[in-house]
């Protein structure tokens, strides 16, 4: 009997147009703003709920310090936003072979770039970024899911979606 095991190698990150595979990578947290539903019950006890409309979500990644390629990237998107009084929007896109997961992140760009602390010792830095719609794509078990794979699965959910309504 074979066992699943995550593997971090396994994870990649696409900054498109940014960072092909990022490396020196920490952490990666990524989060929708809002629920997917708000359950609202009646002083008879009947439930109700709203389906959430709010695909909007964040990306904290947090990089080493020294070494990692994502500092420099992020440093100049930083560097850009600010001279051009203006936001620098991209996609991201993260697959993790080891248990299908992909995400879809569409006009992300830097909300905040992450706090310097220098100290005796290396530490890490976290990037925050803001998506304007986060999707979580399905991806049947066991597949080994490339960005391509994965923006071609996006495709195809979106033309599944747009026959449904």
């Amino acid at each position: 009997m074979s066992s699943k095991v995550y593997s971090p190698k396994q994870v990649k990150i696409n900054f498109v147009g940014i960072v092909d595979n990022v490396t020196g990578w920490e952490s990666i947290n990524i989060d929708r703003i809002e629920d997917n539903s708000t359950p609202h019950t009646s002083s008879d006890g009947k439930t109700t709920y709203s389906k959430s409309s709010d695909f909007t979500g964040s990306l904290g990644i947090e990089v080493q310090q020294v070494g990692s390629e994502m500092n420099l990237a992020l440093a100049a998107v930083n560097a850009a936003q600010d001279t051009a009084d203006d936001l620098f929007f991209f996609d991201v896109v993260i697959t993790d072979k080891s248990n299908s997961v992909v995400c879809n992140m569409i006009n992300c760009h830097l909300q905040k770039y992450a706090p310097q602390d220098i100290g005796k010792e290396a530490t890490t830095r976290t990037h925050t970024l803001h998506i304007e719609k986060l999707q979580y794509v399905p991806v049947p078990e066991g597949s080994s899911a490339t960005t391509d794979a994965a923006i071609n699965a996006t495709n195809v959910y979106s033309n599944v979606l747009g026959l449904l309504g």
